[in-house]
């Protein structure tokens, strides 16, 4: 005897803290055109699923690599039968969110997560960059600070927003008026930052602190 799923998981990343929520999605949640609201524990709308027949539902989500909204259209079976469904940002091409068993869904995140090097390599920047491997081995530092939890601002906002240029980078706070631009031209750019083991955002610039890393990880293609 064949049983039939009700509830299934839906996982995402915060696009404005950068904090990853696991949510339970019923079939029983649904009663006529009635949609279903998900928020943030920092009480940002981050998603919504509605329907209209109970059969098809359409599902809005913020997405923090293109700062856009997408909508994604499944049908029930889709939704609630799916072990693993990934939902892709149509501009990047990277993962958002992902519905389904909770426990695949965590493998598949701590296997698949992308640096800010892939990204940016994904999103075609590699003849927009003055030295192409320079800014990725920089992206892909701050990147693992960034996973050590040693990128951070004074105010104690761990999540740094970063604006790419041909030759630097550009860090910013979206809680306070910090920032500061960290060079990405040469050599010397690079080595200058894998000699660093925490970064800490000022009002002035920035607050270093010393601790080469072993090994690069050069997770990126050349």
């Amino acid at each position: 005897m064949s049983t039939v799923t009700t509830l299934t998981k839906m996982v995402l990343r915060c696009p404005y803290c950068g904090e990853i929520g696991c949510y339970d999605i019923s079939i029983f949640s649904f009663s006529g055109s009635k949609s279903l609201k998900f928020k943030c524990e920092c009480g940002a709308d981050i998603a919504v699923i509605g329907t209209k027949d109970r059969k098809k539902y359409w599902l809005q989500l913020e997405c923090g690599y293109c700062m856009g909204r997408h909508i994604f259209y499944y049908n029930r079976k889709q939704l609630w039968e799916a072990e693993f469904l990934p939902l892709v940002c149509e501009e990047t091409g990277l993962d958002i969110a992902y519905i389904g068993d909770e426990e695949i869904i965590k493998q598949a995140m701590e296997t698949g997560e992308n640096s800010l090097a892939e990204i940016a390599e994904n999103l075609g920047f590699s003849d927009y960059f003055v030295n192409p491997d320079v800014m990725y081995g920089v992206l892909d530092h701050l990147n693992f600070l960034a996973e050590e939890g040693r990128l951070f601002c004074r105010c104690g906002n761990l999540n740094i927003e970063i604006e790419i240029f041909p030759d630097r980078l550009e860090l910013k706070c979206g809680c306070c008026s910090s920032s500061g631009v960290i060079m990405a031209q040469d050599e010397m750019d690079l080595e200058k930052i894998y000699n660093l083991s925490e970064i800490q955002l000022t009002d002035i610039g920035f607050k270093f602190r010393e601790g080469k890393r072993t090994k690069p990880r050069k997770r990126f293609k050349k």
